[in-house]
């Protein structure tokens, strides 16, 4: 899911792959207000998601890079893509009653998302007004309601690290 890695160091030193010819031979990282911002940090940090020619987002990632006694060396970034992550890593192959795999925002829009099979694609935003109301309101949790016409359980948990949620629509036929 990664689509980007760079490092930048305080010599200097600039590393980024997959290559970008688009870097003057002059780059400089240092100068980049990302760089900066993580001077003082400590943690990772995430950034707003970002979108891409042709459709679809990057999540820009960020870390400062420390020595043993916190001493800042440089950064390193990287740029994920939200949706090779969710049908990486939630792939519910296994589960044949799990009909999609979502990542929403709070409000209900769609960040990323793996369908099994045949179901269809959500569109922009999530298709099932209980379930957006309900997140909207912060809560997590399930509930049964309708989806194309059939009856889906829907599972709704934040991911509180990024502010989204992670949703499973599960066809309650299929479980059965």
């Amino acid at each position: 899911p990664i689509k980007r890695i760079s490092r930048t160091l305080e010599n200097g030193l600039h590393i980024e792959y997959p290559g970008n010819s688009a870097l003057a031979p002059d780059y400089d990282g240092r100068k980049e207000q990302a760089y900066e911002d993580m001077r003082d940090e400590f943690d990772v940090e995430w950034g707003d998601p970002v979108p891409r020619k042709g459709g679809g987002v990057t999540m820009p990632c960020r870390m400062a890079l420390r020595d043993s006694e916190s001493r800042f060396l440089g950064v390193l970034m990287f740029d994920v893509d939200p949706n090779r992550a969710v049908s990486a890593a939630l792939d519910t192959s296994d589960e044949s009653y799990v009909e999609s795999s979502l990542l929403v925002d709070p409000a209900g829009k769609l960040l990323a998302q793996h369908n099994q099979g045949s179901t269809a694609a959500e569109a922009d935003t999530l298709a099932m007004p209980d379930v957006r109301e309900a997140m909207a309101r912060g809560e997590r949790g399930y509930l049964q309601t309708q989806r194309g016409g059939h009856d889906v359980l829907v599972t709704y948990q934040p991911l509180s690290t990024v502010g989204w949620y992670f949703v499973t629509v599960a066809s309650t036929e299929a479980m059965k």
